[in-house]
């Protein structure tokens, strides 16, 4: 990624107009969400979908192989309510009882 800087006034309301180059740079020339942080005493401003693309990527690894998909998620809740609606296993879920 490159670098550039450009001076931009902050106004007395705390809005400040991001430059169209470097709106283009990240893809928000159309506008768009942004995650602003405070880091190591600067203002850091990210489009919301690289935030979530590095957190996905991020935490792939820990979902591999375990739930692929919906479809899979969703037959397994299925097969579990037809199970607990036939007897065949009973809820661990404990209902308080009125007074």
């Amino acid at each position: 990624m490159s670098l550039e800087s450009t001076t931009v006034r902050v106004a007395d309301n705390g809005r400040l107009s991001l430059p169209t180059k470097q709106r283009r740079m990240i893809g928000l020339e159309n506008g768009g969400m942004v995650v602003v942080t405070v880091e190591e005493g600067e203002i850091r401003i990210k489009p919301v979908r690289t935030v979530v693309e590095h957190l996905q990527n991020g935490l792939s690894a820990y979902f591999t192989n375990k739930r692929n998909n919906v479809e899979e998620f969703i037959a397994e809740r299925k097969t579990e309510w037809l199970l607990l609606g036939s007897g065949v296993v009973r809820s661990t879920v404990m209902r308080a009882s009125p007074r």
